[in-house]
């Protein structure tokens, strides 16, 4: 079965069964949506958002589901701000990583100063989000450890 993205679509994919019928099986899933029997397939012409009103008479209830979700901006897809937060929570993740590691080795070196802060940038890390981190780091090395 050949699949294609249609440029109307962003985040799904389907084919049309020339011959749909009951037996015919339907999929949807965060990817790509389709439909599956052992017919023949055949990709329809790239589909744009103003055309896609043909096409709902031949689109299983699933595929309509998964293009409507991204048309009227309930992608699955998580919100651009929900993206940036995981982003910048594993930035920060690795900042503290990195950080630590550094800490566990000793005193840093002017080079190694550098670099850490480049990295803060980079990874666009606030003064706040580093001055928070190496108290954390400090206020765990005199922390009690009891076994």
């Amino acid at each position: 079965m050949e699949r294609r993205k249609p440029s109307g679509d962003v985040g799904c994919f389907f084919a049309v069964n020339l011959r749909l019928n009951d037996a015919d099986s339907v999929t949807c899933s965060v990817g790509s949506c389709s439909i599956g029997s052992n017919d023949s397939y055949q990709s329809p012409p790239p589909v744009s958002a103003s055309s896609t009103e043909d096409f709902d008479d031949h689109l299983s209830d699933a595929e309509s589901i998964c293009r409507l979700r991204y048309e009227e901006g309930n992608s699955l897809l998580p919100a651009k701000e929900e993206l940036a937060a995981e982003i910048h929570r594993l930035e920060l993740h690795a900042y503290r990583r990195t950080i630590g590691a550094l800490h566990a080795s000793g005193p840093l070196s002017w080079e190694q100063e550098e670099l850490v802060t480049n990295l803060r940038l980079s990874l666009h890390i606030s003064n706040d989000e580093h001055l928070m981190e190496l108290r954390n780091l400090v206020s765990g090395d005199n922390s009690i450890h009891i076994r």
